[in-house]
């Protein structure tokens, strides 16, 4: 797939996916004629997820929308918390909500667990509703044995960020696609500034050691997380290792990458990016919205395509949405489950919004619908990278297996005198050991 802004801000254009739009409607007349379908009795819906007030306010937009086309169906939001504890709980009980957002390291155990409702049928039988509407890599993302039990409404990405003031006082070009994480470790030496007594006054570079960041950099590198078979971590490996020794350079052999104990006096990466002090930031596109808030008014920044060892790549997120398998009105929440991903006015604001982008690809590919000068930056780029971007090989067990990594390699990429590849092959090995709890 590659899609191509062109010079207008206008229709981005979807090609090498095999994606149709031979069967997309408008979500408001698709639901008016189904509602002709369905009993006129009062029923209630409950909806769970997490986020601010500002997701209540979109939520609840869409909510009013879908009880004014099916004013006999009544949703009721609900934010428990802590999130993931109270639903699995109310699972466990049988009083889950109706429907559920769900992220991804928690999916796979629950979806083990029976806790959703299979969508394939009922989306076989829908004409209006399908893969081919959406990012596929994402929809790909809530399967559990071949069997679909969600769809992400919104994704994310990570997303490379400079600041142009910075770039342009030392008399940089800006980064473009041809730049390799090497033209990035140039760069940094660059625009990193220290005084005489070697204190930063600003970084070239910061990256965080979650593996968001660096798995795109193992990918690239030609690595994987999981060895070919599955069967134990393989971020031991060269090629991941030429990614792990990438940013402990920076941090402690360049000099040009904030130190943990200069992370923690800037207040963080994004805070020193906000504050002028640090020339490029690998941080989720999340960021977005906070960046707009603090810097739009002050400094020049945007992001640019993503550096590359081999291979191009990036990684993307997402929520989905679910329906419980324990409720009572299946029909009626997978009429709400389709008006909730493919709401155009939804979807719309919340792309408009900053936080999330919209999935719904006749929302997606045409950037005037969505795009707000007052949030985004070159956001066509992330849009773009959709082309070259993979999700994580979420599992069961991820997060604690990938976290017993992370502890490992923190021993060295966080201190100058450990030897990074032996706290890599302790990372590993505790991994491993971790795997072998959820087969």
């Amino acid at each position: 797939m590659r899609i191509s802004n062109g010079k207008t801000k206008g229709r981005y254009i979807f090609d090498g996916l095999g994606l149709s739009f031979s069967r997309i409607a408008l979500p408001v007349a698709v639901m008016v004629c189904f509602a002709a379908l369905g009993s006129a009795q009062e029923i209630t819906l409950r909806m769970s997820f997490w986020g601010d007030e500002e997701g209540l306010a979109a939520f609840q937009e869409t909510v009013d929308e879908f009880e004014a086309v099916y004013p006999n169906i009544h949703i009721q939001l609900e934010r428990p918390e802590p999130y993931l504890d109270a639903v699995t709980v109310m699972i466990a009980t049988g009083t889950a909500p109706d429907l559920m957002m769900i992220a991804p390291q928690w999916f796979h155990a629950l979806a083990k667990g029976g806790a959703f409702l299979p969508l394939d049928s009922l989306i076989a039988s829908d004409p209006d509703f399908g893969r081919e509407l959406f990012i596929p890599q994402i929809w790909d993302l809530y399967q559990w044995d071949g069997v679909q039990y969600g769809v992400p409404p919104e994704w994310q990405i990570m997303s490379f960020w400079y600041n142009k003031d910075l770039f342009n006082e030392r008399g940089l070009a800006a980064p473009d696609e041809t730049w390799t994480w090497d033209t990035v470790r140039e760069a940094a030496r660059q625009l990193t500034v220290r005084q005489g007594d070697g204190e930063a006054l600003q970084w070239g570079y910061g990256q965080s050691h979650w593996w968001g960041s660096w798995l795109l950099q193992v990918w690239s590198a030609g690595g994987d997380l999981f060895s070919d078979d599955g069967g134990s971590v393989a971020l031991d490996s060269p090629e991941a290792m030429q990614a792990f020794q990438f940013y402990y350079d920076l941090m402690w052999q360049d000099e040009t990458m904030p130190t943990p104990a200069e992370q923690s006096q800037a207040g963080g990466f994004g805070n020193a990016f906000m504050n002028g002090r640090l020339g490029m930031l690998l941080d989720g596109r999340w960021a977005t919205r906070t960046f707009a808030a603090s810097m739009k008014d002050r400094i020049a920044y945007d992001i640019a395509p993503m550096p590359r060892f081999g291979e191009q790549v990036n990684i993307l997120h997402s929520n989905a949405l679910t329906i419980s398998r324990d409720t009572q009105h299946p029909e009626e929440a997978y009429r709400f489950f389709t008006f909730f991903n493919t709401n155009e006015r939804a979807q719309i604001a919340q792309g408009r919004g900053g936080l999330v982008m919209p999935s719904y690809i006749p929302v997606l590919r045409d950037q005037n619908l969505w795009y707000n000068p007052s949030v985004h930056v070159s956001e066509w780029i992330n849009v773009d990278a959709i082309a070259y971007s993979k999700v994580a090989p979420f599992r069961l067990g991820f997060e604690p297996i990938v976290g017993a990594f992370q502890q490992g390699l923190n021993k060295g990429i966080n201190a100058r005198e450990l030897d990074l590849a032996i706290a890599a092959q302790e990372g590993v090995r505790a991994a491993n050991v971790k795997m072998a709890e959820f087969e």
